[in-house]
């Protein structure tokens, strides 16, 4: 506390809560000091508690920190301190960093100018007395003849010894306030509910509860509470239960035959049930609930619902799971006893491939359509992951799985594995690179998991409690809010807003001077527009690729150029829609690997001869081929990705990753595609039909210098 510093109940009054008060004014009210200071404090006080908690304790504006000599000087600016007072320095300031100033003139010893210190240097508001005059009527306080008119609302520079503690990272905090998913109902069935399935609208979910008798239970889950109970449906012991991909009628497996359901209708209604004489097990349906694929012993049986009929489709083999496609086309079956993942096409109920797993599956998902799908088949040690294709990935986990559910857009996978004697959990992995995303606790005894389709939510029984869990992501800004919820932030009780950390050095100079890394900046409306309008530009970068696209307009129609130049690059996804377009080659193209990039395609200002255009697989030697992609996820040495090329129309051409890699995955990856042939004359030029190589150099788009020749380049980056 400064020894000239006056009024000081005004910084106390605005670090507290309280009531405030202000004057009531009537006829013949004797004003005096109290009463008109009263009046001040007021307008004081709510203009520092709305800096204070509005705005934040930290430098508006100027205040950058030089240094002059063997001085630290600061220039002019504003800062709010921690109560909220409006500190202003009008002009440039300088101080010795070595000197120790001492309180009201007591004695003071400066710091050693031979050692080395780390010091902080600090601003704070200071309020000093001026312009005194004559005191005509004096207090009781007779021997004071003058008095201050007016209080300067001033500030003060000092350097005190250490730097501050790390601020918190306010991302970091965010973070932990615990996964991005939680549970956010318990549904008491009683029992042991052992399967589970959700209905194509997300509506309701289907329970086969395994008690004395079995019975069929439907839970709405919008009221999280079971609305339908079917007893005497079902036969010991209990096979399975399933939804279609596409939706349907619930098909429910049992040691007898086979039930279905109407989850949608109101009420939900048993809608046919049949006996084949058969125990079946694990089930998956497909085709909008027309068929339904099940394990009875040592064989996978197709059904047809309608016709009821059955036939065996694989034979030889110890089918214990099963998990089908996103389009219904592909049928994965795990076949533990003999270590191997099978593919069979739902078209012909064919066999298409049979390859290895690394151990025993405990459970299977699958995910994707089109030649894109994904097997998962998870073990206590590893997940194997299989395309389309029979091509293996494995990788390394820490679970006890249970069961699996892809969530129906295929970019998380729940994983619901045992915990511990006592308690299971859900883990959530990233679809693309199993990367954990967020791991939530639950009851023990979980026995299956079914997701809710365009949900990030999930529905998992619990045989032993006799339960039911809906877990649900929680969305960033009930996070964000539950993280700010807490009591009104206390003042800082260390008066000094931070304007830098100095290395005094041990020869008697100043060293580094840091006005960053612990300077609290506090933004005007005018910068935080304009950060609001560059967050805005770049929506989808920032939301990881989720946002809602506006549909890519269509190419403009060629332009005939006396060259053949390129006019245009488009990003494609795995459905063939449009995902990003190259604005300027000059600035890498941002993309996110969950969009799941396939493709490249280039168009073209005059017709392309296609046989120039040509990109190497895996064992082909680039310097032979005219379009080049290296980098990222590729498998070879060279970092060149394989694939191939193909004509799209006339003005176009298409590069497609070979189906081994699906996608591109996350890294950096740079594109030529020649227009000048190697000195070898190995490697051709792309060229128009009439010859002519293209006219390639990036300037912009289209490209080219209106010469012929010359390579087109540019870089993306997945992330």
């Amino acid at each position: 506390m400064s020894c000239c510093e006056s009024n000081s109940h005004h910084a106390n009054a605005a670090g507290k809560l309280q009531a405030p008060k202000r004057n009531h004014y009537y006829f013949s009210k004797m004003m005096d000091v109290l009463q008109f200071d009263m009046e001040q404090t007021y307008g004081m006080q709510h203009r520092m508690l709305t800096n204070r908690l509005a705005v934040g304790t930290g430098v508006l504006c100027g205040l950058g920190v030089e240094v002059d000599d063997k001085l630290l000087c600061v220039n002019a600016g504003v800062a709010f301190d921690h109560v909220g007072h409006q500190v202003i320095v009008p002009g440039r300031y300088c101080i010795d960093p070595w000197h120790v100033p001492g309180e009201c003139g007591k004695p003071h010893e400066d710091r050693a100018r031979d050692k080395a210190h780390k010091v902080t240097l600090c601003l704070g508001y200071h309020e000093c007395l001026a312009d005194y005059a004559p005191v005509m009527v004096t207090d009781c306080r007779n021997e004071q003849a003058c008095e201050a008119g007016s209080v300067v609302e001033s500030f003060k520079l000092w350097v005190r010894d250490g730097w501050p503690d790390p601020r918190a990272d306010f991302c970091e905090a965010l973070n932990e306030q615990g996964a991005s998913y939680e549970v956010i109902a318990t549904i008491d069935t009683g029992g042991a509910p052992r399967m589970v399935a959700v209905a194509g609208n997300g509506k309701r979910a289907v329970v086969l509860n395994d008690v004395s008798k079995p019975v069929i239970q439907v839970i709405d889950l919008a009221s999280n509470s079971v609305i339908q109970e079917f007893p005497g449906k079902l036969s010991a012991p209990l096979g399975g239960v399933s939804v279609a991909p596409d939706g349907g009628h619930a098909l429910v497996t049992h040691a007898k035959g086979v039930v279905v359901v109407d989850l949608q209708s109101d009420p939900p209604a048993i809608v046919d049930a049949f006996n084949t004489q058969k125990n079946y097990g694990r089930c998956v349906a497909t085709h909008a609930g027309a068929r339904l694929y099940a394990i009875a012993g040592d064989k996978v049986h197709r059904i047809d619902i309608a016709s009821k009929t059955e036939k065996p489709i694989l034979s030889g083999h110890k089918p214990d799971d099963l998990a089908v496609s996103s389009d219904n086309a592909s049928l994965f079956v795990s076949d533990a006893s003999n270590k191997n993942m099978i593919l069979v096409e739902t078209a012909g109920d064919t066999e298409v491939w049979k390859k290895p797993l690394a151990a025993p599956g405990d459970a299977l998902a699958a995910t994707g359509a089109a030649g894109d799908t994904t097997a998962w088949s998870i073990t206590a040690n590893q997940i194997r992951r299989f395309d389309s294709s029979g091509a293996a990935q494995d990788s390394t986990v820490t679970l006890a799985p249970i069961d699996a559910a892809f969530s129906s857009d295929g970019r998380h996978n729940y994983i619901v594995h045992k915990a511990g004697s006592a308690s299971s959990e859900v883990v959530i992995l990233d679809g693309a690179d199993t990367k954990e995303v967020a791991r939530v606790a639950l009851d023990a005894g979980s026995t299956a998991i079914a997701t809710v389709p365009k949900r990030a939510r999930a529905v998992i029984t619990h045989a032993d409690a006799g339960k039911v869990s809906v877990i649900d992501a929680i969305d960033l800004r009930t996070r964000l809010c539950r993280m700010l919820s807490g009591p009104c932030p206390a003042p800082d009780e260390k008066p000094c807003i931070v304007l830098a950390t100095v290395e005094l050095s041990a020869d008697g100079t100043i060293g580094k001077v840091d006005a960053c890394s612990f300077r609290t900046r506090l933004l005007s409306n005018e910068l935080l527009l304009e950060l609001i309008l560059c967050l805005a530009e770049r929506q989808d970068a920032c939301c990881g690729g989720v946002a809602v696209k506006q549909p890519e307009p269509p190419p403009p129609p060629p332009v005939e150029e006396a060259l053949m130049k390129v006019a245009r690059v488009e990003f494609l996804r795995a459905d063939g829609q449009v995902a990003k377009v190259l604005s300027d080659p000059s600035d890498p193209v941002q993309l996110s690997a969950r969009t799941r990039v396939t493709a490249i395609r280039f168009h073209f200002t005059q017709p392309v001869d296609a046989a120039t255009v040509i990109s190497p697989g895996f064992n082909d030697d680039p310097a032979k081929f005219s379009l080049l992609v290296r980098g990222g996820n590729s498998p070879l040495p060279s970092g060149i990705i394989p694939g191939a090329t193909t004509p799209d129309g006339t003005h176009a051409m298409l590069f497609t990753v070979h189906p081994e890699i699906g996608a591109f995955g996350r890294g950096d990856y740079k594109v030529v595609l020649f227009g000048d042939k190697d000195t070898a004359g190995q490697r051709p030029a792309a060229a128009g039909i009439d010859g002519r190589r293209l006219d390639g150099e990036p300037l912009g788009l289209p490209s080219g210098n209106n010469s012929e020749g010359g390579n087109f380049k540019f870089a993306f980056i997945v992330g």
